[in-house]
C-alpha cells in the first residue's frame, strides 16, 4: 500500500486535537530518533489493531502534510 496524498478517508482522518497531537509527537520522535525523512522506504506492519492503524494513519497526514517523502509499504 502506497500512502497517497488522496489516500486518507474522510471521517477517519479527520482532523482532530488527538489525532493531531499524536501526528506531532510522531514527527518529533521521528527526527529525534534519526530515522529518514526522505528517498527511503519504510514498511509499517498493521495488524488490524488501534496502534497500528493510528501510525499507518499519522505517517499517511504526515506524508500529506509534506513532513516525509518516504515509500510506505
Amino acid at each position: 500500500m502506497r500512502c497517497r496524498r488522496d489516500a486518507c478517508v474522510p471521517g477517519i482522518c479527520g482532523y482532530n486535537l488527538l489525532v493531531h497531537k499524536f501526528v506531532r509527537n510522531l514527527i518529533t520522535e521521528w527526527r529525534r530518533l534519526g530515522l529518514p525523512t526522505a528517498n527511503g522506504t519504510v514498511v509499517v506492519a498493521v495488524s488490524g489493531g488501534a496502534d497500528s492503524v493510528s501510525l499507518l494513519l499519522a505517517l499517511c497526514e504526515l506524508k500529506r502534510r509534506g513532513k516525509h517523502d518516504l515509500r510506505l509499504v
